[in-house]
């Protein structure tokens, strides 16, 4: 057993599938023997931070400094960035005015040395706001400040500042800092993903391999030469045929703008000028290859061949051609990619145990004059017949084509991080110096994608009880899709809300839910809402209902009319156990997408109970019922009759009638924001 095999068996044992195949003296074997690394959240490009402060989880650039927190109860303060690079995050209370927002980001923007210049209207998380941009006044600094509300209407205010010369990237990180919200500090923030920045129209083209020159795209077509097309919308600007006979392979581009095309034919790469003019092929290459072409930008070509011992990595450039050995046991032609300083080799490997086929990705490691290939992880997963292509994007990180999951993006511990499908399948990747994704796909067509594309949802799209999402609906983007990792028996409410609407029978986005079971029954649907918990009648919401069977729920919302920007929410059952020492405290909030929130609690015959309700932060005004086991009312009420509790919400002395499971309902007259109910046992 080779040390790629014995690593392979260990994951494959313990990580993968998790069955005891091998007996004790292999698996330490396999354990000695496998490659480790260290592990990281979130790729090479980020970092997370969950600010608990402010209930809000984000990422930030993984090479700023710690994250510095301040701030009181009136404006909480987030501050990010490293040298004369910032972002400042401020949160101050819902009650914050709309009149108070502007002076308050100017403050802000005073505190950093930035100046105003233009003022704009902008929208942030759904809801109007205020963008400025500003300069420092010398002119060596560049600024942006926003300023609008959260989902619970709290005011937030950004201000970013950079280096004049350091403006565009820094721009995409704050792009990815605001779009990476998740609206509680307990759940993972949202990675950047890749949207589409244009789609091209279907052609009868055969592309088997992409490449990514300054300005232009270079497409290979199986039969019909190189078509060159335009970065910015795919249009086409450029046919060139080969100057002989020839069965292409891969195609890449360097720095320089060299086009380099594998052809089996010559068994040598082909080069062309950016001018179409063709240089002297290089290489000498086995039977059928070279496979698979991939070239740094200085030039350096690496590509996959076969030798009488298996398949082989060669590396064409200074200060020498070198040839590497792959695993003896391949079984098909592996991939290579280079990008970010990092060069991948998938290669195919058969199990010598049960010959099972599985994916093993290295990478090139050590000197220029020693390079050697490093078993990095399996993806046991994937099969030769079904991944088409890979490629390496602007954090290193492995990204393929595959026939039948879309594209994955697959950080250096092996974790997919990202993965999205396209119109058709993937059949070759590519990627420009902007980070732009290009992929053509099955028809013959070619779409660019891009991780600086403005989101259309926030918030993670796996639902968490109590925490909002939102999402964008219009006529040509008429549904969104969320998931729910549901329990068969619990009980949940959804609730979809316009923030668009100027009244409650406004039509700014009329929207519908439907709810369906993991095995894709549905469940329940509505359009417009059948009570009044919610502000607008064209809101929709699925009140109370109990889930069958356990496993992820789909639950989508879907366009009916108008459009804008919804916040979804989902609330459910969440149990306590009334504390020992007979006072129990419990917190909450109570906004558009959650008007209830309901706690459940083991009760006893004869026990006697106060619960007051009190609004913490906001604009609420609460309301508050105790239920009985059957659901029933048992005590409601809405303001307090002790007059120092104001508005807020108080039971006195109740008695229950029977043991069982009581449901506490925190509700709101109106307004939104946080409250804590405190449940006093007297008996």
């Amino acid at each position: 057993m080779n040390d790629i095999e014995a690593s392979r068996c260990e994951v494959k044992r313990v990580s993968r599938q998790g069955k005891a195949r091998f007996a004790l003296i292999i698996s330490v074997i396999c354990i000695l023997l496998v490659f480790t690394l260290p592990v990281l959240a979130l790729g090479q490009g980020y970092s997370d931070y969950s600010w608990g402060e402010a209930d809000l989880s984000l990422i930030y650039p993984a090479g700023w400094d710690a994250p510095i927190t301040g701030g009181d109860e009136t404006a909480l303060t987030l501050t990010l960035g490293a040298g004369d690079t910032g972002v400042t995050l401020v949160v101050m209370p819902a009650s914050t005015t709309d009149g108070a927002l502007r002076p308050a980001l100017e403050d802000q923007l005073a505190a950093v040395n930035l100046l105003p210049l233009d003022y704009s209207a902008d929208a942030l998380y759904g809801r109007s706001g205020l963008r400025v941009t500003a300069a420092s006044a010398d002119r060596q600094q560049s600024g942006i400040g926003r300023v609008g509300r959260l989902p619970d209407s709290r005011a937030l205010i950004v201000v970013a500042r950079s280096p004049l010369a350091a403006q565009t990237g820094f721009a995409n990180d704050l792009d990815a800092i605001l779009n990476s919200l998740v609206f509680s500090a307990s759940l993972p923030p949202v990675l950047p993903s890749y949207r589409t920045r244009w789609r091209g129209e279907s052609s009868e083209r055969v592309i088997i391999s992409l490449a990514a020159g300054a300005e232009q795209l270079y497409a290979l077509d199986a039969a019909d030469g190189i078509y060159a097309l335009s970065a910015q919308d795919g249009t086409d600007i450029g046919h060139y045929d080969f100057a002989n006979p020839a069965q292409p392979t891969g195609i890449a581009v360097d720095g320089e703008g060299i086009v380099y095309v594998g052809d089996s034919v010559c068994r040598c790469v082909l080069r062309m000028q950016p001018d179409g003019t063709w240089l002297d092929p290089v290489g000498s290459f086995g039977g059928g290859a070279p496979f698979s072409l991939a070239v740094s930008a200085d030039g350096t070509i690496y590509a996959t061949d076969k030798t009488d011992t298996g398949y082989a990595l060669r590396i064409l450039g200074k200060p020498r051609n070198r040839m590497i050995g792959l695993n003896f046991n391949g079984s098909a032609p592996p991939l290579v990619t280079v990008g970010a300083g990092r060069v991948w080799v998938v290669e195919w490997l058969t199990s010598l145990i049960d010959g099972s086929v599985s994916a093993a990705i290295s990478q090139v490691v050590g000197t220029a004059d020693k390079p050697e290939v490093a078993l990095q992880f399996w993806l046991e997963s994937l099969a030769p017949e079904n991944v088409r292509d890979a490629a390496t994007d602007p954090n290193g990180d492995l990204v393929l084509a595959t026939q039948d999951r879309g594209s994955l993006v697959i950080n250096e511990t092996g974790e997919i991080i990202d993965q999205f499908a396209e119109d058709g399948e993937p059949r070759a990747l590519a990627f420009g110096a902007d980070g732009t994704l290009y992929v053509a796909r099955g028809e013959g067509a070619v779409a660019a994608r891009s991780t600086h594309i403005a989101p259309d949802r926030w918030g993670n799209e796996v639902l968490a009880l109590g925490v909002p999402v939102q999402g964008r609906l219009s006529e040509d983007a008429p549904e969104q899709a969320w998931i729910y990792a549901g329990t068969a028996g619990e009980t949940v409410t959804l609730s979809a809300v316009d923030l668009s609407r100027a009244n409650e029978y406004s039509i700014g986005l009329d929207m519908a839910l439907r709810l369906t079971a993991p095995d894709g029954s549905e469940v329940e649907y509505n359009d417009d809402q059948l009570d009044i918990d919610l502000f607008g009648v064209y809101d929709a919401q699925i009140a109370d209902v109990t889930l069958p069977q356990s496993g992820t729920y789909t639950i989508n919302v879907e366009w009916r009319q108008g459009g804008g920007t919804y916040t979804l929410g989902m609330s459910g059952d969440q149990p306590i156990s009334l504390s020992d020492d007979r006072v129990t405290r419990i917190e909450g909030r109570l906004q558009d997408a959650f008007p209830v929130q309901r706690w459940t609690f083991a009760g006893r015959q004869g026990d006697v109970l106060t619960l007051t309700m009190m609004t913490e932060t906001g604009t609420l005004d609460p309301a508050l019922s105790l239920l009985k086991p059957d659901g029933s009312l048992l005590a409601y009420n809405d303001d307090a009759y002790d007059p120092e509790l104001e508005v807020n919400a108080q039971i006195t002395q109740v008695a229950l009638p029977a043991d069982g499971l009581y449901s506490i309902e925190a509700a709101r007259y109106e307004g939104a924001g946080r409250y804590s109910i405190v449940i006093v046992s007297t008996g």
